[in-house]
């Protein structure tokens, strides 16, 4: 799943969650969402390498400001054990995305 597609995707799911929409968690957790595509496009359109990696850096903590999110939208009973392996699967895997395009820029 790509960063864009994971933008949709939580957005779509947090529009269809009102009933935890008032303590801020989904607006958050949209948030975040968006930030990580914006950031590596903000990134990709730098002038030199090293600013795209640190762009990949800061999309890596708006991941991990996400997985956190959903961390609590699930121990405050939000989501269930299956929506929330699903998530922390396609967080892995982007996360591993990123990370290797940063790693690969570093050479």
């Amino acid at each position: 799943m790509s960063s864009f597609q994971w933008s949709v995707v939580s957005n779509q799911w947090t529009v269809v969650s009102d009933r935890w929409s008032a303590n801020g968690l989904s607006d958050q957790i949209k948030r975040c969402a968006v930030s990580i595509p914006s950031n590596i496009a903000e990134g990709q359109s730098r002038q030199h390498t090293a600013e795209f990696r640190q762009f990949l850096y800061i999309s890596l903590g708006s991941l991990a400001e996400l997985d956190t999110q959903l961390i609590i939208a699930y121990r405050l009973g939000y989501i269930d054990s299956n929506v929330s392996g699903l998530y922390t699967a396609k967080i892995i895997e982007l996360r591993k995305m990123i990370s290797t395009l940063a790693t690969k820029l570093k050479r």
